[in-house]
């Protein structure tokens, strides 16, 4: 009797082997096609930050490539951080439910990634591999909007300081950028032979606030960054001080607001 109860352990063992392997082999077999239909639309436009131009899965690798304009995205900051490429992919995929869905499938099979970056103007290239054993954990991994948004925040703000001080024109530049309570700060020094403390302080704020929120709204490389501001309930300030002088006028545009430069996209929040 023991000896037939044995015989039974292991054909069921040996069966949940084989329907294990059966059900592992149809994951793969679905990527597969998922990433070959995606082939098949490449190069794919996403906006301001580039394009999609290559998706492979290869010996339980799944590498993607995107080719950037390196007018709006510091692919030096990228290649200086990795960790900037994985977060920024966290933040993307956080955004989208198709991209959400090949992560748990990647998950599935035991899949790593290869991110690649590739500059459009530089040819040079960000790449960071992502471990099977991180994308696993996909409650970990994907985050949710309020963990992406912060993300993003703080690396865009990363990787816009590295770059900073820029001249923006008319004897402004941009010195720097941080939190300042429930404002994130764009700190802007201006020219005083061409500015002054008492000009500045009779400026009409509101003019001044319908001025940048216009120039987000033409400026498509914003929308991730003010869709994040929106998530966060936290508002954009520009602070603008006259060169060597401690006095300066603060410009806030709340969160409250901006909805109206999502609006300019064709998105609603």
């Amino acid at each position: 009797m023991k000896r037939v109860v044995c015989n039974l352990l292991v054909l069921a063992l040996v069966v949940m082997t084989l329907l294990s392997c059966e059900s592992n082999s149809a994951k793969k077999t679905l990527l597969k096609m998922d990433i070959e239909k995606t082939q098949k639309e490449l190069p794919l436009k996403l906006g301001s930050m580039g394009e999609l131009t290559g998706l492979t899965y290869d010996d339980d690798v799944v590498t993607i490539t995107y080719l950037l304009n390196e007018n709006l995205n510091d692919i030096e900051g990228l290649i200086k951080d990795s960790t900037l490429v994985k977060e920024n992919f966290q933040c993307m995929v956080a955004r989208n439910n198709n991209m959400q869905k090949m992560v748990k499938q990647m998950a599935g099979v035991e899949a790593s990634l290869v991110l690649k970056y590739k500059g459009k103007t530089s040819g040079k290239v960000a790449s960071v591999t992502i471990a099977k054993e991180e994308l696993a954990n996909t409650d970990k991994f994907i985050l949710t909007g309020a963990e992406a948004a912060e993300k993003l925040v703080k690396n865009l703000s990363r990787l816009e300081r590295n770059r900073m001080p820029t001249n923006v024109g008319n004897g402004i530049k941009m010195v720097d950028a941080f939190w300042d309570g429930n404002n994130y700060v764009y700190l802007a020094s201006l020219d005083n032979h061409i500015y002054s403390v008492e000009a500045l302080r009779m400026s009409d704020k509101n003019e001044m606030k319908k001025g940048i929120v216009m120039a987000l709204a033409n400026e498509p490389a914003s929308q991730a960054f003010v869709e994040a501001m929106i998530t966060l309930r936290k508002n954009i300030c520009y602070r603008y001080q006259i060169e060597g002088s401690d006095d300066y006028v603060d410009v806030v545009v709340p969160y409250s607001e901006l909805k109206s430069v999502l609006s300019r996209f064709g998105k609603k929040m």
